[in-house]
């Protein structure tokens, strides 16, 4: 299986060096893929049939969006059965070349995409394992668990996901389409445990330690919509705890209701 790295070309020394370090020392090959940049937008834009004319999105979270798709394209064009793909500022788990491994033994008819970063501190993904490797277990992901760090996905899959993109003409970050807008629907949309991979700014709760990129606008919205996703389970959470007593509340209160229409 292929690993890419999405990268800008240049003024990104630091970055490019991390993830060289960080892929070598656990022995897995990979590959940089220059980032498309906002003054490539229209093209691709054009490439893959797709109007900006009323997106909110800034440039570069297009450019991001873009990139990803590229990669799609590239893998298809191939006839790369699945590929994964990677940001430039994250760390890898221990055990990253053995889960790869695993990954790449699976059938691509058992799932989609698969999620190998971890995000927020609660993830909802079904209980017990869809699939158990050596290391780690993929888990059907239940909820919004949005980042676009790391993931696996199946040549199928992005040929779908490209052609809802264009049918629908939706103009969002890629997170958003994949690991949001499509958890409810068919496609099979797993997370792995443990996670594989960890973003520099979640793992280090801070974001100076590499230059700015593309990425650092996205990175600044992204925490907002995670502070927002992260209130919206926790209220869940609650609701579910405070059910039983809303179902005795209301039971007294009909009580009380008919006590007072017999006096």
């Amino acid at each position: 299986m292929k690993c890419f790295v999405i990268s800008l070309k240049y003024s990104n020394d630091k970055r490019r060096t991390h993830m060289k370090n960080e892929f070598s020392s656990h022995n897995i090959p990979f590959e940089f893929f220059d980032a498309i940049t906002p003054n490539e937008n229209a093209q691709y834009a054009n490439l893959f049939k797709i109007n900006l004319d009323n997106t909110k999105l800034t440039q570069g979270e297009i450019s991001c969006l873009f990139s990803h798709l590229t990669l799609w394209k590239q893998m298809i064009d191939n006839n790369l059965d699945r590929i994964a793909i990677f940001e430039d500022d994250i760390y890898l788990s221990s055990s990253a070349k053995d889960m790869l491994d695993s990954i790449e033994s699976i059938s691509t008819t058992d799932f989609d995409v698969i999620k190998l970063e971890k995000s927020l501190e609660r993830v909802l993904a079904s209980k017990f394992y869809k699939i158990r490797m050596r290391n780690s277990s993929l888990h059907i992901l239940k909820d919004s668990h949005l980042g676009s760090a790391g993931y696996v996905i199946t040549n199928s899959a992005a040929r779908k996901i490209i052609t809802y993109i264009q049918n629908e003409n939706i103009i969002a970050p890629i997170d958003i389409i994949v690991f949001d807008k499509l958890i409810k629907s068919n496609y099979k949309i797993m997370q792995i445990f443990p996670a594989f991979c960890i973003q520099d700014f979640i793992k280090n709760k801070c974001d100076n330690n590499f230059p700015s990129s593309l990425e650092n606008e996205r990175s600044l919205n992204y925490e907002k919509i995670v502070h927002i996703k992260s209130k919206n389970i926790f209220s869940r959470i609650l609701k579910e705890i405070l059910r039983p007593f809303k179902r005795i509340y209301n039971r007294v209160v009909r009580l009380n209701r008919k006590k007072l229409i017999i006096e």
